[in-house]
């Protein structure tokens, strides 16, 4: 029975998940065909974790050169067969001269590279070596997880595994000194391996048994991985709404101060004091004069009833019209007095009135600038009340956009955990498969040749 193919895995995998293509592409509602090719690589690698594939690769323990052709160029040049065995070699130029170590040359014997110090021209030289001794070269390793164990010489009866070092492709053989390294005997390298992934046309090279399991984990990988990118969303849409935040102490600014430290009206009260006019003193004068006057007109009636009549001194009725034209004129000079009283008091009434219309103007300027004041305030207030709408339309913006990244971030987290523990219990169910199904199966490798 022949394993599926890449392409029959990713088949039975979408129904495990139920996520079937959409149309013609290779992609699902949720897990796209790279998500699943995958899951099933991660898959593969963990089963040959658990499971590897046991394989031994042979390798041939080379001949020492004897007449190898050397070429250097550039001032270096590189033996065929290495590593090789310290001060072996025997490098001679075209005339037959055999050329000193570390002074026409030097040499590296575990890479083999031969560098030219004087007297060893770029050219062709012929060199002969031993291999070295209990070193060798190994390649094929690329899906070797773990060696396991080395057979040397292979063949034996009972067979020898001696102890040994991996560094690099290097091996190296913790040989005896009658067990050396001998050209023409055979390596047998005991590895645990990767299983090969499938394609999508050909099956991987596990147990067929095992396609299922295969399955099973691919589910558990592509639930796991896509939880995985689910935590990043939910990561990154937490970090926006950490943004969105953010940006209203950013963006969102109002000049509380401004507002706060508007300048108060200048005082604007008006006193406007009167001046009074003296005017007692006027009247004082008026109602002299008009005792006077009445005085006048008893001794002018006086004298009236004295004119016709008999009277005692001479002249009487003449004297009360003369003692009448004297509190006449007494009279007029009350009046006079009281005139000019008058118009003292007048001509000082008119520059009080002139001095509280000065006063007037000048109050009412400052009830005018008191006015542009207020309406300068009521400006500021406005324009405050609409900086603080804008303010507050700004950060309900910003905070309906955290809000929604939250609840992104909080949904991508609940769907990671969902798939996580879906996919830790496909995980443990390919985990348990493969630990019961398997049936020790190993793959013996042909390999052999040349290390």
């Amino acid at each position: 029975m022949a394993n599926k193919t890449l392409a029959d895995l990713k088949a039975d995998i979408r129904v495990e998940l139920e996520d079937p293509v959409i149309g013609e592409t290779d992609d699902g509602a949720i897990w796209s065909g790279a998500d699943l090719e995958q899951a099933v690589e991660d898959t593969v690698s963990m089963l040959s974790r658990l499971k590897p594939k046991g394989n031994i690769q042979d390798k041939v323990v080379p001949s020492s050169p004897t007449a190898e052709t050397l070429t250097i160029s550039g001032g270096t040049g590189t033996l065929a067969v290495a590593p090789a065995k310290p001060k072996s070699e025997s490098i001679k130029n075209s005339e037959g001269t055999v050329l000193t170590k570390d002074t026409n040359y030097s040499i590296n014997y575990i890479t083999g590279v031969v560098t030219a110090i004087t007297g060893m021209d770029d050219g062709e030289y012929t060199v002969s070596y031993t291999i070295h001794p209990y070193f060798i070269k190994v390649t094929n390793l690329s899906d070797v997880i773990k060696i396991q164990s080395v057979e040397y010489p292979a063949g034996q009866a009972p067979p020898t595994f001696p102890g040994f070092d991996l560094i690099e492709d290097w091996l190296i053989l913790k040989l005896g000194a009658t067990d050396q390294l001998s050209s023409g005997n055979h390596i047998h390298i005991h590895t645990l391996e990767e299983w090969t992934q499938p394609t999508a046309d050909t099956g991987g090279d596990y147990p067929p048994h095992l396609d299922q399991a295969v399955i099973t984990g691919s589910v558990g990988n592509a639930l796991l991985n896509k939880s995985r990118k689910y935590r990043w969303l939910a990561a990154a849409a937490l970090a926006d709404c950490n943004t969105a935040i953010g940006n209203i102490a950013v963006d969102v600014s109002v000049d509380i101060d401004s507002i706060v430290n508007i300048a108060a009206p200048t005082d604007v009260t008006t006193t406007i004091e009167l001046t009074t006019t003296d005017f007692d003193a006027i009247i004082a004068k008026i109602d002299a004069d008009a005792t006077g006057l009445k005085l006048a007109e008893d001794y002018l009636a006086a004298g009236d009833d004295l004119i016709n009549a008999v009277n005692i001194g001479k002249e009487v009725a003449a004297m009360y019209a003369q003692y009448a034209a004297k509190e006449i004129d007494k009279n007029v000079a009350y009046l006079a007095q009281a005139g000019k009283l008058l118009e003292l008091e007048v001509s000082k009434a008119q520059a009080a009135v002139e001095t509280v219309k000065t006063k007037i103007a000048h109050e009412e300027h400052k009830i005018n600038v008191g006015r542009a004041q207020v309406e300068a305030v009521n400006a500021q207030i406005a324009d405050a009340n609409t900086e603080i709408a804008t303010a507050q339309a700004t950060a309900a913006a910003y905070v309906q956009q955290a809000e929604k990244y939250l609840a992104e971030a909080v949904q991508y987290n609940e769907l990671a955990d969902k798939m996580a523990m879906e996919g830790k219990e496909q995980i443990s169910s390919f985990v348990n498969q493969v630990a019961s199904k398997w049936e020790g199966v190993t793959s013996l490798s042909a390999q052999s040749g040349k290390a």
